[in-house]
């Protein structure tokens, strides 16, 4: 799915897997800030409303993609401190 807007974002966005990086974010936000100049300069008040709903989810997901990492970040850093350990069969039942 592209939805690159039109040359606002230098790549479609696509969200694959869980974990975004910032450049996705980055984009993000930019997607935002587009929409929010857009309904600046719209006349029509349906085209306004438009424009900034469209700017609350670009927001939306941007905060939920830097979520995602930070606790990615967090479980990867969880992971080097406590290495994987192999249950025993007793704890498992």
């Amino acid at each position: 799915m592209d939805l690159s807007l039109g040359g606002v974002l230098d790549f479609p966005v696509s969200v694959k897997g869980f974990v975004m990086n910032l450049s996705q974010t980055e984009a993000y936000r930019s997607a935002a800030a587009h929409e929010r100049s857009e309904a600046e300069r719209s006349v029509l008040p349906l085209v306004r409303e438009r424009h900034l709903r469209s700017a609350e989810a670009w927001d939306a997901m941007a905060s939920q993609g830097e979520m995602t990492e930070r606790l990615a970040q967090a479980n990867a850093e969880n992971r080097i401190k406590q290495p994987y350990q192999r249950r025993s069969s007793a704890e498992s039942t």
